[in-house]
């Protein structure tokens, strides 16, 4: 069963109103029927750690960037604080969001590794023979890019503990876990990292070619997901309603959203509310009847990229318990209340 914290307990600031996936070490979800602004607050923001949060006094921290690289630096917190700051915006997703909606449950070029302060030994198998740091990698190109940042603050405020304090990494348009947080880390290599986090987990089968290989997840997929009405809602017959939902992508653009109001018979065109902006969500509703006859709908919602690519009809095994991108349903009741 679901649970939604009704406090928080420990050192770091816990807050109302997440779903509990996991407590140990913590997989908080944001309550997707909350949306309401372009910028999520900080409070619903999802949490998603693979070890116990690890208490770091910026005073004492030091990030190191060592490799392939000219010269190996070691910068304080004060040091990062000191240099030019820039804010971008960009939705994160968890590789494994919308997991619940699983039917059955399911538990060459140069790179650049980043590799977080929080340490122990993972839980699924295959376990490594000793604690590890959570690391992942990421293109040298895609590090570079101008919106890849190690970011001291989220939505103008220092980041919390549970949140990568006192510096993560952001890397727009990938899944969130290359978002390392705690970030100690930044290691240039000119050989593909092969880390735990990059290969056992995280990863996917890759068959394009025939023969299966195993890659790392990387980019976002297309995905728009319905924010209101709520799973089972009660819905008076024959009365506007407006459903409300958001969608996004990793590197390209959604332009169009569709919506079904039986369960993937029909669709009609929804309305944007955000203009686009390359890397962040984009909010759309469509002003609908409800059915004069009552019943049980199921709705979805289904979005478009700028080459026209749509969302799949359903789940690709070859992703395992990670990149539900296909149209979620909604299954609502229309009754007199």
């Amino acid at each position: 069963m679901d649970m939604k914290t009704d406090n928080w307990s420990g050192k770091a600031t816990r807050p109302v109103g997440l779903i509990i996936r996991q407590k140990d070490p913590n997989n908080l979800e944001m309550p997707f029927d909350q949306l309401e602004d372009f910028i999520t607050p900080s409070e619903l923001f999802y949490i998603r750690s693979h070890f116990s949060t690890p208490e770091l006094d910026p005073l004492a921290y030091r990030l190191s960037i060592s490799g392939a690289v000219r010269n190996e630096l070691s910068l304080s917190y004060a040091d990062i604080r000191a240099m030019p700051s820039r804010t971008c915006v960009a939705t994160l997703e968890c590789a494994g969001n919308s997991r619940v909606f699983m039917v059955p449950p399911v538990p060459g070029a140069q790179w650049v590794v980043l590799e977080g302060a929080d340490r122990g030994v993972p839980k699924e198998e295959p376990k490594p023979p000793g604690p590890i740091s959570y690391a992942r990698s990421i293109p040298r190109t895609k590090a570079m890019e101008s919106n890849v940042l190690i970011a001291y603050q989220m939505n103008g405020r220092d980041l919390t503990p549970d949140h990568g304090y006192p510096l993560r990494a952001i890397v727009p348009g990938h899944y969130g876990m290359a978002s390392v947080k705690w970030l100690t880390d930044i290691v240039a290599t000119t050989q593909p990292f092969q880390g735990y986090w990059q290969t056992s987990d995280y990863g996917y089968w890759d068959d394009s070619e025939g023969t299966p290989v195993r890659r790392p997840l990387a980019e976002m997929k297309l995905k728009s997901q319905i924010a209101r009405p709520r799973v089972y809602e009660m819905l008076e017959p024959n009365r506007p309603y407006t459903i409300f939902g958001a969608a996004w992508a990793g590197d390209t653009e959604v332009t169009e959203i569709w919506i079904s109001l039986d369960a993937g018979g029909s669709w009609v065109k929804g309305d944007f509310v955000d203009p686009i902006s390359r890397h962040a969500w984009r909010r759309w509703k469509y002003d609908w009847i409800t059915p004069a006859q009552p019943g049980r709908y199921t709705l979805l919602a289904r979005a478009r990229g700028v080459n026209q690519r749509a969302q799949p009809d359903g789940h690709n095994p070859n992703f395992g318990s990670y990149v539900i991108d296909h149209p979620l349903p909604i299954e609502v009741f229309v009754a007199a209340l």
